[in-house]
Protein backbone atom coordinates (compact mmCIF):
# COMPACT_ATOMS: atom_id res chain seq x y z
CA UNK A 1 0.00 0.00 0.00
CA UNK A 2 1.07 3.59 -0.56
CA UNK A 3 2.56 5.62 2.27
CA UNK A 4 2.43 9.39 2.67
CA UNK A 5 4.31 11.98 4.72
CA UNK A 6 2.66 15.13 6.09
CA UNK A 7 4.15 18.18 4.36
CA UNK A 8 1.95 20.93 5.82
CA UNK A 9 -0.87 21.19 8.36
CA UNK A 10 -3.01 24.26 9.01
CA UNK A 11 -6.41 25.13 10.45
CA UNK A 12 -8.28 24.31 7.23
CA UNK A 13 -5.72 22.44 5.13
CA UNK A 14 -3.50 19.35 5.20
CA UNK A 15 -0.96 18.51 2.49
CA UNK A 16 0.45 14.98 2.09
CA UNK A 17 3.17 13.69 -0.24
CA UNK A 18 3.54 10.11 -1.45
CA UNK A 19 6.74 8.32 -0.44
CA UNK A 20 8.49 6.76 -3.45
CA UNK A 21 7.24 6.26 -6.99
CA UNK A 22 5.95 9.08 -9.16
CA UNK A 23 5.67 12.48 -7.42
CA UNK A 24 2.16 12.82 -5.99
CA UNK A 25 0.58 15.13 -3.43
CA UNK A 26 -2.87 15.05 -1.88
CA UNK A 27 -4.48 18.06 -0.23
CA UNK A 28 -7.50 18.07 2.09
CA UNK A 29 -8.92 21.56 2.52
CA UNK A 30 -12.01 23.35 3.75
CA UNK A 31 -13.50 25.63 1.13
CA UNK A 32 -16.21 28.31 1.37
CA UNK A 33 -19.69 27.06 2.21
CA UNK A 34 -18.47 24.25 4.50
CA UNK A 35 -17.18 22.24 1.53
CA UNK A 36 -14.40 19.73 2.18
CA UNK A 37 -12.23 19.13 -0.90
CA UNK A 38 -9.72 16.40 -1.63
CA UNK A 39 -7.42 17.22 -4.55
CA UNK A 40 -4.59 15.31 -6.23
CA UNK A 41 -1.43 17.12 -7.27
CA UNK A 42 1.20 16.21 -9.85
CA UNK A 43 4.27 18.08 -11.00
CA UNK A 44 4.13 19.89 -14.33
CA UNK A 45 6.98 22.11 -15.51
CA UNK A 46 8.40 22.25 -11.97
CA UNK A 47 5.15 23.36 -10.31
CA UNK A 48 2.45 21.38 -8.50
CA UNK A 49 -0.87 21.25 -10.36
CA UNK A 50 -3.93 20.11 -8.38
CA UNK A 51 -7.26 18.77 -9.58
CA UNK A 52 -10.26 17.92 -7.42
CA UNK A 53 -10.94 14.26 -6.67
CA UNK A 54 -13.82 14.67 -4.22
CA UNK A 55 -16.00 17.51 -2.92
CA UNK A 56 -17.99 16.83 0.25
CA UNK A 57 -20.89 19.20 0.89
CA UNK A 58 -23.14 19.31 3.96
CA UNK A 59 -26.47 17.56 3.64
CA UNK A 60 -29.41 19.92 2.97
Amino acid sequence: SDQYVVVEVGNERMLLEKIGGDPLRVVWEKRPGSVLAVARGTQKDGAWVFSDLFLFKPAP
